[in-house]
């Protein structure tokens, strides 16, 4: 009867050293994967937690658990996730439920221009004497593993397309126009598009009273110069070159590389796009050759609904 006592109680303090020794006090955890994107667009996305909706899974249990519970919070499996500091390429995100309150980091190494590691990383104490319990955070860690790394892929994911980053399609490409006819005006304020389309049509007269001929749709680009005015270029291209006049001048457009994008909405819209398209610009590392423009497709002098806009906008880059 003794022997067997004394191999149940042998049992049972094997049992309790594997548990002290292989299950330590701090179980680190920890989600690394390789993302196709630039550090700054992988950190500017991550940051801004009004992106996250974009990528938040659905709970499978429950479908209402991707609605932020308010600003800054997101839920998935009963527990909150809360953006709570920034620093140069780290996020750092709160875990709390009813039984827990963690800190977890989201960072970003850069290995190359288009490409980062991205880690998803916490520490988890498992701090009780009670062999029980002990084994209970066990399982609660390895849940929470699990939910780390498949919301690391989820985010992974959606970093890992460009249209996600920028909130637009941006393409290389080309273009076949060369010969521009252009008029330049200072105005005080954002010019309106009576002003733009007054420029049009000045421009378009001018084409036809020299016989020639437009081969694309009117381009336009704006900007705010140190004074505080706007300049506004509006040109058409031709198929011919126009001498010009007073007014008007002829502008050759040499063939290069543009990165471009197609919009639909009004100025607000079109602003963004190319607030987006200058960060693709910095964060690729490209450089711009000249100032962009916007080639208006829609007649907006003739459309109303801005929302029905459609505008391309390209960005002449050395590469």
């Amino acid at each position: 009867m003794k022997k067997w006592l004394l191999a149940f109680l042998l049992i049972i303090g094997l049992l309790l050293a594997f548990l002290y020794i292989f299950i330590p006090t701090d179980l680190k955890i920890s989600k690394i994967s390789v993302v196709r994107c630039s550090i700054n667009g992988a950190y500017r996305t991550t940051s801004d937690q009004r992106q996250w909706n974009k990528w938040w899974p659905e709970s499978v249990q429950n479908n209402t658990q991707k609605k932020a519970l308010d600003s800054n919070e997101y839920v998935f499996n009963s527990i909150i996730y809360q953006l709570t500091q920034k620093s140069p390429y780290t996020c750092e995100i709160k875990m709390i439920s009813k039984d827990m309150n963690l800190t977890s980091n989201v960072s970003f190494i850069s290995l190359g221009i288009d490409s980062v590691i991205a880690t998803w990383s916490l520490t988890y104490s498992v701090n009780t004497l009670n062999p029980l319990k002990k084994i209970q955070q066990y399982q609660k860690a390895k849940a929470i593993k699990k939910d780390i790394s498949f919301l690391s892929e989820k985010l992974s994911s959606f970093l890992s397309n460009p249209a996600n980053i920028y909130g637009i399609t941006i393409a290389k490409t080309s273009t076949t126009d060369t010969s521009l006819i252009a008029t330049r005006n200072i105005s005080d304020n954002y010019p309106s598009t009576p002003d733009v389309y007054t420029s049009v049509n000045l421009l378009k007269k001018y084409i036809k009273e020299n016989h020639a001929r437009e081969t694309g749709y009117p381009m336009i680009n704006i900007t705010k110069n140190n004074d505080g005015k706007y300049q506004t270029m509006v040109a058409i291209p031709t198929n011919i070159e126009l001498r010009g006049n007073d007014v008007i001048f002829y502008r050759h457009m040499v063939p290069g590389n543009f990165f471009a994008t197609e919009v639909k909405g009004g100025e607000y819209t079109v602003n963004k796009g190319l607030d987006e398209l200058y960060f693709f610009m910095q964060d690729y590392q490209k450089t711009i050759m000249a100032i962009p423009f916007q080639v208006m497709i829609t007649d907006r002098s003739v459309e109303q609904d801005t929302s029905k806009w459609i505008t391309k906008i390209y960005m002449p880059a050395l590469r």
